[in-house]
């Protein structure tokens, strides 16, 4: 017989209140929506806690595999069932991934740093950065994870099939798909009364400005054209983020930061959201943005396909004709698109994904149990 309340601790990364992204955001709107159908969570990101009062444990983001282990390892002392959110993508496939070289010299950077702190504080941990930098580790680290969860919960049956294709074993690993949502209060039909028509027809990517958000192919992709595009989100990577202003034409306009809230108001300002990310598993901003009807154009990568495959244009994000082409039929589109607005609607939100999540707790804890 399930208990009709559990006891849910999800743990993040250490620095996910300074650094919001879109796994913070899965994690936060999917605790908040589980406290609705009268579950207990909390959310931390460390491990000095007592596990005793708690259900379920339940982990996020299999890209930061080094404090993801940590807080693993640490469950499973407790004898919890372990499931885990894994926001994956291959990010040694991918274009922008440094070359061999440029690795070894942000590793040694980080090396002297480590030694600096160590002489400083007394304490070295070698930052999880470093880690990334080597794939046979970093992939190392992520087959250990994977080996000791009691089931996965990916966003989508594409991102299922990579793990299976990349890992060893992942096939095997009891699994149930969550597709992500999107606050329905913030995104709503009443942004939609809002928006300027006649001043619309312009182009937002709202993104952190780095390689795999692709910033600087969409702008040179637009470089010749009448038509203003409209960057949102604040500098990953300063040397990207240079080569990405200098391309930027006078119609083109940079937003550092955009508090959360009011977002809806700074899509309503663009008839086209683009997001020709190298890698993306859902595209948070492409769900968001379509629920207050902007069209849509979206990387043809599968787990992108998989949501949005009858509300974006797709496009090859190594290809400038190709992001152009998709942006100009996005344009032609009628704005706002109410069409899109109903489909994201009617297919996602944070309270079916708290649902399929309660269905896996549920799932992971017969199994326990048995």
């Amino acid at each position: 017989m399930h208990k009709s309340r559990l006891n849910v601790l999800i743990f993040l990364r250490q620095n996910y209140i300074e650094h919001v992204g879109g796994d913070v955001i899965q994690a936060q709107k999917t605790a908040d929506a589980l406290k609705c159908l009268g579950h207990k969570v909390d959310i931390i990101d460390h491990t000095s806690v007592d596990l005793s009062n708690y259900d379920i444990v339940h982990l996020f983001n299999l890209e930061r595999p080094i404090e993801t282990l940590q807080h693993l390892s640490y469950a499973k002392k407790s004898n919890k069932p372990v499931l885990l959110s894994p926001i994956f993508w291959d990010s040694f496939a991918v274009a922008g991934y440094p070359s061999f070289p440029r690795r070894m010299i942000v590793i040694l950077k980080i090396f002297c740093k480590c030694l600096c702190d160590y002489f400083k504080t007394g304490n070295f941990t070698f930052h999880e950065k470093a880690i990334e930098l080597l794939p046979s580790r970093f992939r190392h680290v992520q087959q250990d994870i994977l080996e000791q969860i009691d089931c996965l919960l990916p966003n989508t049956h594409a991102e299922q099939q990579m793990l299976a294709q990349t890992f060893s074993g992942a096939s095997n690993i009891s699994c149930h798909i969550v597709p992500n949502g999107y606050d329905k209060t913030l995104f709503n039909s009443e942004k939609i009364k809002k928006i300027d028509v006649k001043q619309a027809r312009a182009v937002i990517e709202v993104a952190r400005i780095e390689e795999r958000k692709n910033q600087l192919l969409l702008v040179r992709a637009m470089s010749n054209t009448d038509v203003p595009v409209v960057l949102v989100g604040n500098v990953g990577n300063a040397k990207y983020a240079d080569a990405v202003f200098a391309a930027m034409k006078p119609k083109d306009q940079y937003i550092d930061k955009v508090p959360y809230e009011q977002l809806p108001e700074v899509y309503s300002k663009c008839s086209v959201n683009v997001l020709p990310s190298y890698w993306e598993v859902c595209g948070l901003t492409t769900m968001e943005s379509g629920a207050i009807g902007c069209n849509q154009v979206a990387s043809d990568i599968p787990t992108v396909r998989e949501y949005y495959k009858d509300i974006a244009e797709f496009c090859n994000p190594s290809d400038e004709k190709s992001i152009r082409d998709a942006i100009f039929r996005a344009l032609k589109k009628p704005y706002p698109n109410m069409d899109i607005a109903r489909k994201i609607r009617q297919k996602y939100s944070w309270e079916n994904a708290a649902k399929e999540t309660e269905k896996a707790y549920f799932m992971a804890l017969d199994h326990m149990r048995s």
